[in-house]
Protein backbone atom coordinates (compact mmCIF):
# COMPACT_ATOMS: atom_id res chain seq x y z
CA UNK A 1 0.00 0.00 0.00
CA UNK A 2 1.25 3.47 -0.91
CA UNK A 3 1.34 5.97 1.96
CA UNK A 4 2.29 9.64 1.74
CA UNK A 5 1.57 12.90 3.52
CA UNK A 6 2.68 14.98 0.54
CA UNK A 7 -0.26 14.04 -1.68
CA UNK A 8 -3.35 13.99 0.54
CA UNK A 9 -5.80 12.77 -2.12
CA UNK A 10 -3.58 10.16 -3.78
CA UNK A 11 -5.08 7.21 -1.88
CA UNK A 12 -8.54 8.15 -3.12
CA UNK A 13 -7.22 8.42 -6.70
CA UNK A 14 -5.46 5.07 -6.47
CA UNK A 15 -8.60 3.35 -5.17
CA UNK A 16 -10.75 4.87 -7.91
CA UNK A 17 -8.19 4.00 -10.60
CA UNK A 18 -7.77 0.43 -9.36
CA UNK A 19 -11.45 -0.24 -10.02
CA UNK A 20 -10.70 0.49 -13.67
CA UNK A 21 -7.10 -0.70 -14.11
CA UNK A 22 -7.62 -4.13 -12.55
CA UNK A 23 -9.98 -5.00 -15.39
CA UNK A 24 -7.14 -4.83 -17.93
CA UNK A 25 -4.30 -7.15 -18.78
CA UNK A 26 -1.16 -6.12 -16.91
CA UNK A 27 1.16 -5.84 -19.92
CA UNK A 28 -1.31 -3.64 -21.80
CA UNK A 29 -1.77 -1.52 -18.71
CA UNK A 30 1.99 -0.99 -18.32
CA UNK A 31 2.26 0.27 -21.89
CA UNK A 32 -0.74 2.59 -21.54
CA UNK A 33 0.43 4.08 -18.24
CA UNK A 34 3.93 4.57 -19.65
CA UNK A 35 2.47 6.51 -22.60
CA UNK A 36 0.31 8.65 -20.32
CA UNK A 37 3.23 9.45 -18.01
CA UNK A 38 5.49 10.21 -20.93
CA UNK A 39 3.13 12.74 -22.52
CA UNK A 40 4.30 16.31 -21.88
CA UNK A 41 0.68 17.46 -21.52
CA UNK A 42 0.41 15.33 -18.36
CA UNK A 43 3.51 16.90 -16.80
CA UNK A 44 1.45 18.98 -14.40
CA UNK A 45 -0.57 16.09 -12.95
CA UNK A 46 2.22 14.54 -10.91
CA UNK A 47 -0.12 13.19 -8.24
CA UNK A 48 -2.26 11.47 -10.86
CA UNK A 49 0.74 9.99 -12.68
CA UNK A 50 2.09 8.66 -9.38
CA UNK A 51 -1.36 7.21 -8.64
CA UNK A 52 -1.31 5.42 -12.01
CA UNK A 53 2.13 4.01 -11.24
CA UNK A 54 0.84 2.87 -7.83
CA UNK A 55 -1.93 0.98 -9.64
CA UNK A 56 0.76 -1.16 -11.24
CA UNK A 57 2.19 -1.93 -7.80
CA UNK A 58 -1.21 -2.78 -6.31
CA UNK A 59 -2.52 -4.51 -9.44
CA UNK A 60 -4.82 -7.50 -9.00
CA UNK A 61 -6.08 -8.87 -12.30
CA UNK A 62 -9.86 -9.03 -12.36
CA UNK A 63 -10.47 -8.96 -16.07
CA UNK A 64 -8.95 -9.47 -19.46
CA UNK A 65 -9.67 -6.23 -21.31
CA UNK A 66 -6.97 -5.33 -23.77
CA UNK A 67 -5.38 -2.08 -24.82
CA UNK A 68 -4.03 -3.12 -28.19
CA UNK A 69 -4.90 -0.23 -30.49
CA UNK A 70 -5.08 3.53 -30.41
CA UNK A 71 -8.87 3.37 -30.12
CA UNK A 72 -8.70 1.03 -27.12
CA UNK A 73 -6.09 3.35 -25.56
CA UNK A 74 -8.43 6.32 -26.07
CA UNK A 75 -11.28 4.36 -24.47
CA UNK A 76 -9.07 3.54 -21.49
CA UNK A 77 -8.04 7.18 -21.11
CA UNK A 78 -11.68 8.32 -21.30
CA UNK A 79 -12.45 6.00 -18.39
CA UNK A 80 -9.71 7.50 -16.20
CA UNK A 81 -9.94 11.11 -17.44
CA UNK A 82 -12.10 12.45 -14.61
CA UNK A 83 -9.75 10.94 -12.04
CA UNK A 84 -6.65 12.30 -13.79
CA UNK A 85 -7.74 15.94 -13.71
CA UNK A 86 -5.34 18.22 -11.78
CA UNK A 87 -5.88 18.26 -8.03
CA UNK A 88 -4.59 20.34 -5.14
CA UNK A 89 -1.14 18.76 -5.17
CA UNK A 90 -0.52 19.21 -8.89
CA UNK A 91 1.62 21.82 -10.58
CA UNK A 92 -0.62 24.22 -12.49
CA UNK A 93 2.22 25.80 -14.43
CA UNK A 94 2.46 25.44 -18.17
CA UNK A 95 5.02 23.12 -19.67
CA UNK A 96 8.54 24.48 -19.74
CA UNK A 97 11.35 23.17 -21.83
CA UNK A 98 14.15 24.12 -19.49
CA UNK A 99 15.68 21.88 -16.94
CA UNK A 100 16.11 21.98 -13.20
CA UNK A 101 19.58 21.48 -11.78
CA UNK A 102 20.88 21.30 -8.25
CA UNK A 103 24.32 22.68 -7.54
CA UNK A 104 26.39 20.73 -5.05
CA UNK A 105 30.11 21.14 -4.48
CA UNK A 106 30.36 23.30 -7.60
CA UNK A 107 28.88 20.55 -9.75
CA UNK A 108 25.44 20.67 -11.36
CA UNK A 109 23.13 17.68 -11.33
CA UNK A 110 19.96 17.38 -13.42
CA UNK A 111 16.77 16.68 -11.54
CA UNK A 112 14.56 14.08 -13.18
CA UNK A 113 11.62 12.44 -11.48
CA UNK A 114 9.59 9.42 -12.52
CA UNK A 115 8.12 10.56 -15.78
CA UNK A 116 11.46 11.73 -17.24
CA UNK A 117 10.30 15.34 -17.21
CA UNK A 118 11.56 18.05 -14.90
CA UNK A 119 8.71 18.78 -12.53
CA UNK A 120 9.65 22.18 -11.17
CA UNK A 121 6.95 22.40 -8.49
CA UNK A 122 7.55 18.88 -7.24
CA UNK A 123 11.30 19.38 -7.15
CA UNK A 124 11.12 22.60 -5.16
CA UNK A 125 8.40 21.16 -2.93
CA UNK A 126 10.71 18.28 -1.99
CA UNK A 127 13.68 20.59 -1.47
CA UNK A 128 11.70 22.96 0.75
Amino acid sequence: MIKTNTFPTIRMKIDRLLKITNRYRFYDLVKAIYCINLCINNRSVLESCLALNACLIEYVEQGSQEINSYDSFKNFFKRIYDIMKPGIADDYTVEDFGEVRIRYDNKFYRVIIGTDHNNVFACFFCLY
